[in-house]
């Protein structure tokens, strides 16, 4: 079992699970190139790197696509396990259809603003989107990524029931972030059986049950044939929570929110002055002292 909090100083480092948003990115959700040149550094070294995200793979930035190295993709907080290199799912936990139309009804009683993730793509109501700006301050960024990043649809029920194509994800999309922390319990005593969880301070999203990191890194391990000992994982977010617990050694970045470093080993420098570059840096100098 992996989990002990000072196995990180004599552990091997044979994989790295890394979180996007609020981790690898920096605050202007960019790859600078320390974080990118580790990445390739420690790809050199025979470190297999995975990226684990609540990103789908269309949003995934084009300097990770361009890394051949990067065989694995954990997408939609682990409802997604894709192979890049033969294109296969190699996991989906998808949530049914009886359990999708009980979350909206929710979401709509509560008069939250929301989206699906159908077949890999965002979608939203139109009536919906056309409201955006009364959900969410003009001064947030989330305004003008959610009018890019989300495909709208005359009736998004219908649209669900007509395509019959797997539902991911669902994510209400904008609350006042001094407000989540209510909308979670709420809705975990609601949905007790599915995962609901975070990646920013004003959003939720709700997964299949076995939908999360953790349980498709644990699913990745025994597929390539590793040990959880032999994983590192970075992240910042509620959604890292079951990955860093999962992993040999659990980094939390320093931005992370309060429950996330709680459950890491410890602690990196933040994501806007490259701290997951930083500790591969780390690793890749014991690496060298250890020849």
């Amino acid at each position: 079992m992996c989990g002990g909090k000072e196995r990180w100083k004599v552990q091997k480092i044979s994989l790295i699970a890394v979180d996007l948003d609020g981790t690898l990115l920096n605050d202007r959700r960019e790859l600078t190139p320390r974080s990118l040149a580790a990445l390739d550094r420690a790809a050199t070294e025979g470190v297999e790197i995975v990226v684990a995200s609540g990103r789908t793979w269309s949003n995934i930035p084009q300097p990770l696509l361009d890394r051949a190295y990067i065989r694995y993709y954990i997408l939609l907080n682990g409802a997604q396990l894709l192979d890049a290199v033969s294109g296969e799912n190699l996991r989906v936990a998808a949530l049914t259809r009886p359990e999708t139309e009980m979350v909206l009804d929710e979401l709509e009683q509560k008069g939250l603003l929301y989206s699906c993730v159908v077949d890999g793509e965002y979608c939203m109501d139109r009536v919906l989107y056309d409201r955006i700006d009364e959900y969410v301050p003009a001064e947030s960024p989330f305004r003008h990524i959610l009018k890019k990043a989300r495909r709208p649809v005359s009736r998004l029920r219908e649209t669900l029931r007509e395509e019959q194509k797997p539902i991911f994800h669902i994510v209400a999309e904008y609350c006042e972030p001094e407000l989540r922390a209510a909308l979670l319990r709420d809705l975990r005593e609601c949905f007790s059986e599915l995962n609901v969880t975070s990646s920013t301070p004003s959003n939720v999203e709700i997964d299949a049950g076995d939908a999360d990191k953790g349980a498709a890194l644990q699913f990745l391990l025994d597929y390539i044939g590793m040990t959880c000992e032999e994983t590192m994982t970075f992240g910042d977010s509620l959604n890292d929570i079951s990955m860093l617990k999962f992993a040999g050694t659990g980094v939390a970045m320093g931005n992370a929110v309060p429950e996330v470093r709680a459950a890491a080993d410890y602690a990196a420098m933040t994501n806007s002055v490259d701290g997951v570059a930083r500790e591969i840096e780390k690793i890749i100098q014991k690496k060298e002292k250890d020849v």
